[in-house]
């Protein structure tokens, strides 16, 4: 537990990186990579580079641990005993999370490639269903972005994939 032993409130306390604001920006992401654990987590970014994503979620998570944010369904010791065993690592289109070896597999290919490029104006219930079965599989890698999507009240939950829906009523599968 090395790596949680350089977490210092005094020191995180000056970093606007690691606030409650910064936590909950990256939060979806680190529940959707711990709930994958130990698979390791693939996720590409639409508007911020991989390094500076990957930078500001190790100091999100951090802050999470130092400040024991308010969360309901992330416990700080759960949180820090997943984070003790990933790594957050990067490359110029990909931000990977999970167990070392794991994530070192991901990076030289053998895993299924990311299909994050996939950004839909609207698609209709059976191909959101479609991708979530894809994803649920690991068949294919998101996000996948629909700007438009249609009721999913009626969309079974599968293990291994996060349905987030954004406030400009976009959705993401991830």
């Amino acid at each position: 537990m090395k790596k949680l032993d350089r977490i210092d409130p005094q020191r995180l306390a000056g970093n606007p990186r690691a606030t409650l604001q910064s936590w909950l920006k990256y939060r979806d992401v680190v529940m959707s990579a711990m709930n994958q654990h130990p698979k390791p987590f693939i996720y590409r970014p639409i508007s911020m580079t991989p390094s500076s994503v990957a930078s500001k979620m190790r100091d999100a998570v951090r802050g999470k641990l130092a400040f024991n944010y308010p969360d309901e369904e992330i416990d700080n010791l759960v949180l820090a005993r997943w984070y003790s065993e990933i790594v957050v690592k990067h490359d110029s289109q990909n931000v990977y999370i999970g167990p070392p070896e794991s994530v070192r597999s991901a990076l030289t290919g053998a895993t299924p490639s990311s299909s994050s490029d996939l950004n839909f104006p609207t698609l209709s219930f059976e191909e959101v269903a479609a991708f979530t079965l894809l994803l649920s599989g690991g068949r294919i890698v998101g996000p996948i972005v629909v700007r438009q999507p249609p009721d999913l009240s009626l969309l079974p939950l599968r293990p291994n994939v996060e349905i987030l829906n954004r406030k400009d009523g976009s959705l993401v599968l991830l």
